[in-house]
């Protein structure tokens, strides 16, 4: 888990590898924001999934450019 604050963004990159188990994803769930949107996600033999926290009117707040991976490859 990576939280990234980005200028008025805040994003939580959660990284999932071959062999996480369920617990494994409930375990870092539990440290993302409830309100937080899912924005991002990639897949190649990692999964990652990067949530966005809303800000206090319930949007997203504006973000910069695209995360890098830990691998170098952009988001979607």
């Amino acid at each position: 888990m990576v939280t990234v604050h980005d200028g008025l963004a805040i994003r939580h990159e959660l990284v999932l590898a071959p062999g996480a188990t369920a617990a494994d994803l409930t375990t870092a769930m539990i440290l993302v924001p409830p309100t937080a949107c899912l924005v991002s996600h990639h897949g190649d033999v990692d999964v990652s999934l990067v949530f966005q926290e809303v800000s206090r009117d319930g949007r997203p707040e504006p973000g910069a450019d695209p995360l890098e991976h830990s691998r170098g490859l952009r988001h979607r």
